[in-house]
């Protein structure tokens, strides 16, 4: 039905904004994105993948030369991948290098403002999705938790990890982001949030114009520049057939 067509471009709007803000608070904490998007595009074909294996050979799989040599090439990463983040804990010229530079303002900036370090609140955050994950698989075929629980529970004992290393103070600490980019941040989901009341052009024209007011210098030519995008994205889908909410 079309309503459901509806529902569901509006739904890619809402991962859109919610995976973006997730990213960029992720790449303000220096966490790296890459797994996360490799994890949301191929967790499909790897989950039917692998259970397929498992239906046709049990756990017999893993011991196949090519299994095995994966294994020892993520092995011998996650060791390069530790030490080399010990060592620039322990050397300041190379944390400087590698733009991994500590912000040891920001926990006192935190409690003032009343705020969680950064880095603290997503890890709470990873910790509480993983175990949530882990719960929610056990109302599965045991077949079927399998993908769910491989992926999970490593998740969670990485998440803990790192927020015990918050606790005690040993890891690093960033600095939550300025407050104009939070506003900005507010505006993008307010966008996402007036689509379904006002239609996505009408979103997209007042977005724009309060981006181009509070960002840049445009005063006269706010309008031809509000227009011109909404213009562009109206012919975008016009050519690629989009079907718009």
């Amino acid at each position: 039905p079309a309503e459901d067509a509806e529902g569901a471009e509006l739904l890619d709007f809402v991962q859109l904004g919610a995976f973006g803000v997730l990213g960029w608070l992720m790449k303000r904490a220096h966490w790296p994105r890459a797994p996360l998007l490799v994890g949301f595009v191929l967790s499909e074909p790897i989950e039917r993948n692998f259970w397929l294996a498992y239906q046709l050979h049990g756990w017999s799989w893993l011991s196949r030369p090519i299994v095995l040599g994966l294994i020892v090439v993520i092995v011998i990463h996650i060791f390069l991948t530790v030490r080399r983040a010990r060592a620039i804990r322990a050397d300041p010229a190379m944390a400087r290098q590698a733009s991994f530079i500590a912000e040891p303002d920001a926990p006192a900036a935190a409690a003032a403002s009343g705020r969680f370090d950064l880095g603290l609140l997503l890890a709470l955050g990873a910790a509480v999705a993983f175990a949530a994950a882990i719960i929610v698989s056990f109302d599965y075929r045991e077949d079927s938790r399998l993908v769910p629980l491989l992926a999970a529970v490593p998740g969670l004992a990485c998440a803990l990890v790192l927020l015990a290393a918050y606790l005690r103070g040993r890891a690093t600490h960033f600095a939550w982001p300025p407050r104009g980019d939070l506003v900005q941040i507010g505006l993008f989901l307010a966008l996402i949030a007036a689509i379904p009341v006002v239609g996505f052009f009408p979103a997209i024209a007042s977005y724009v114009l309060v981006l181009l007011a509070t960002r840049t210098s445009l005063r006269l030519m706010m309008l031809p520049y509000a227009a011109a995008i909404v213009a562009a994205a109206f012919g975008l889908a016009r050519v690629l057939n989009m079907a718009l909410p």
